[in-house]
């Protein structure tokens, strides 16, 4: 699964510091290659703000990173109306 930008998720499982049924929009999202990281913007329907980063040299983070379908739901409702992209 690839998370797109604009795009609603709800959280099926806890992952880091994200928790189970938590509703968060993907406000941006990117790769790093000289540190080798895959970065994500998220942002929930009380503007708040918070970031993932998963790592190519972590184990952990790539089993992550290859199973995001256990962790994210994509839904279609727009919980999130406006969003100002970072």
């Amino acid at each position: 699964m690839k998370l797109k930008a604009g795009q609603s998720y709800r959280i099926k499982k806890d992952i880091l510091t994200f928790k189970t049924g938590e509703v968060w929009l993907l406000a941006n999202e990117g790769y790093q290659i000289y540190y080798g990281e895959h970065n994500f913007v998220f942002i929930n329907a009380e503007k708040n703000s918070r970031f993932m980063v998963l790592r190519d040299s972590e184990d952990k983070d790539m089993e992550i990173y290859c199973h995001l379908d256990e962790y994210f739901d994509e839904i279609n409702e727009r919980h999130i109306d406006y969003v100002t992209r970072i």
